[in-house]
């Protein structure tokens, strides 16, 4: 008879070493699994960001990016829907002329844009600096819009002397 044991606790007798092996590995993945279940989530999260971010360097996913002068004669257009995609009170502190807000940190995002806009019309996109529209243009693109992105976001608006309401 073998006395088998796993980290240095008694799991009983065992007749067979292969059978000790067995549970040793058995128990030794289920500790390793819980131990590291937290990891495994940020690993995979990571991946998918990672495939993201060459998703949108291989054009995938492209955003159209323009100046703020160019921004400004895209959005006098009729038909461009100019959406602020910055939180509720960040657009309450000052906003372009006609823009809706959108909340791209929001987890409905997608959904609320989808009900707000119409994929027949251009989208111009803006933020505080740039980086959250870009994210904002990369998912609608995905889902059938056709968008543009402000570089510089609204505080390279503002540092053009223009306008915000």
């Amino acid at each position: 008879m073998l006395t088998c044991y796993v980290y240095s606790t008694k799991i009983g007798e065992i007749s067979d070493i292969s059978k000790c092996f067995e549970n040793f590995v058995s128990q030794s993945l289920g500790v390793l699994t819980r131990i590291y279940a937290a990891e495994l989530r940020k690993i995979i999260f990571f991946a998918v960001a990672l495939f993201a971010l060459v998703a949108c360097k291989t054009g995938l996913t492209q955003v159209n990016d323009v100046s703020v002068t160019q921004f400004e004669r895209f959005i006098q257009q009729n038909d461009v829907q100019l959406v602020d995609v910055r939180t509720p009170e960040e657009f309450a502190e000052g906003h372009i002329k006609g823009a809706i807000n959108i909340n791209v940190k929001d987890a409905n995002f997608v959904a609320s844009a989808e009900k707000q806009l119409r994929k027949s019309k251009p989208v111009a996109v803006y933020c505080r600096s740039g980086k959250r529209s870009a994210m904002a243009c990369a998912l609608l693109k995905a889902k059938g819009f056709k968008t543009t992105n402000l570089l510089g976001g609204i505080l390279g608006w503002q540092s053009e002397g223009k306008a915000v309401e």
